[in-house]
């Protein structure tokens, strides 16, 4: 592999995308040193600290 890019842009509550998308990134990582990571649009929240989905669902 040469160079892998993982774009996220979905929140992270409300569908199991953004885990799946880091458990992905994670298991790449392994093969390659190359790897870029973007957070676009709903995707920086899951940048945030202290998150509690408990609140969302709610």
């Amino acid at each position: 592999m040469k160079r892998v890019a993982f774009i996220f842009s979905s929140a992270p509550h409300g569908s199991a995308a953004g885990r799946e998308g880091l458990d992905a990134l994670l298991a790449t990582s392994a093969l390659t040193d190359e790897i870029g990571v973007f957070f676009v649009g709903d995707g920086v929240f899951q940048l945030l600290p202290d998150q509690r989905p408990g609140a969302v669902l709610a």
